[in-house]
């Protein structure tokens, strides 16, 4: 799979900042002071929130370039955006990461937003260069990431028992009937090609029951914070995804592009984030456009890494968005033949999250639509520590 440069199409988040700096106005204003408000923010966070301060700074910055990205694209001329988590779940994700990732209560959640607020104007306002629409834009920005993020955090575990029961009882019924069918037509007197495809069909369908028990199994563990059993060595990011491409290819022919032009090295485990960009891979062939590209972005910045994939085609509705990561939930927009129940994409996020990150999702008709996969770089400190029990805090007194 031959890797290009950036400037070939589907580009990740990141790449737009060049752009808006040239653009120049309110939005350049801010791309400008970009890694300025992250670090200000991540030195506050650190010094201001008790729960932040044994999470390491990349987890503090966590989605925030994204987000300073995409108010930017807000407050461009002529911008698509409303505010700057329209049109995708990156506010979502945030909360969730924090409810999954971190110690975080909500109440600090919400205190890091009013933190980003009191930075944003600390170094937008000087000058008077933004106009009172620029804030407006900010403004509401930051009061809809609260809301957003709040929620989720909130909701992040609701219904995961009664939608893991639906599961069980529906779910499972059709493979498992499949597979007993196929074996009671092998006790009768058939020939030997029959049989054979008999026992292939039972085998498919028990293959499909054991797969659906693991991403359970795994699930399961994320639900309980308990986080899957990762097994990190040296990957070249790049690397793994021109292989994950490679694979894709021989099923569904010469479509997709990477664009990795710089080696990304980190710690992390190679199977399952194989597995975890596949999924999305399929996802972008099952409802992308037949006859455009499929784009696989490899970046890396802040100790981050990220693995974007990137199709045209219809958008996801803006109100399908923020649930598109429940466990068994299909979606209305979900017009294929294709069997599922749901758990793809949480399974994709839950490998992500166990690497100290998140996915996100950005649709619009303008920009098609991308998932990002975010990582740190070398998880295994942080794996380490969040493993280990914690203290009980003394009781006063």
């Amino acid at each position: 799979m031959e890797r290009v440069a950036p400037e070939s199409g589907g580009d990740a988040p990141q790449d737009r900042d060049a752009a808006l700096i040239a653009a120049g106005g309110a939005a350049g204003a801010l791309i400008l002071r970009k890694e300025r408000i992250i670090e200000s923010f991540r030195t506050r966070v650190s010094a201001e929130l008790s729960s932040a301060r044994a999470e390491s700074a990349s987890m503090i910055i966590d989605t925030l370039p994204v987000f300073v990205t995409r108010l930017g694209l807000a407050l461009a001329p002529d911008a698509a955006l409303s505010f700057a988590s329209e049109h995708s779940n990156v506010a979502h994700q945030h909360g969730n990461e924090r409810a999954t990732l971190t110690h975080y209560s909500l109440e600090d959640v919400i205190r890091e937003y009013r933190i980003l607020r009191e930075v944003i104007v600390q170094e937008l306002r000087p000058g008077g260069a933004l106009t009172d629409e620029h804030w407006d834009i900010i403004h509401r920005s930051i009061d809809e990431a609260v809301v957003e993020s709040a929620s989720t955090f909130v909701n992040v575990q609701t219904n995961f028992r009664e939608r893991f029961i639906a599961a069980l009882s529906h779910d499972f019924r059709g493979p498992l009937a499949s597979a007993t069918n196929y074996l009671e037509l092998l006790a009768r007197d058939v020939d030997a090609e029959r049989r054979a495809h008999f026992v292939s069909r039972a085998v498919h369908n028990l293959g499909q029951l054991n797969r659906m028990i693991h991403e359970l199994l795994d699930l399961s563990r994320a639900q309980a914070n308990a986080g899957l059993v990762m097994q990190f060595v040296p990957c070249e990011a790049g690397e793994l995804a021109r292989l994950t491409l490679e694979d894709m290819k021989s099923i569904h022919g010469e479509r997709f592009v990477l664009d990795a032009a710089e080696e990304v090295h980190g710690f992390w485990d190679p199977h399952r984030l194989s597995r975890a960009l596949h999924n999305l891979v399929e996802n972008a062939v099952k409802y992308g456009c037949d006859d455009s590209p499929i784009t696989v972005c490899v970046r890396s910045a802040n100790g981050r890494s990220s693995m974007s994939v990137h199709n045209d085609g219809e958008p996801i509705p803006a109100e399908v968005i923020p649930g598109l990561f429940v466990a068994f939930q299909r979606h209305r927009f979900d017009q294929s033949s294709k069997p599922g129940w749901g758990l793809g994409l949480m399974h994709v996020q839950a490998i992500a999250q166990a690497h100290g990150g998140s996915v996100a999702v950005e649709s619009s008709p303008e920009l098609g639509t991308t998932f990002t996969i975010d990582l740190l770089n070398d998880p295994r400190e942080w794996s380490a520590v969040r493993a280990a029990p914690r203290a009980l805090p003394a009781p006063p007194g």
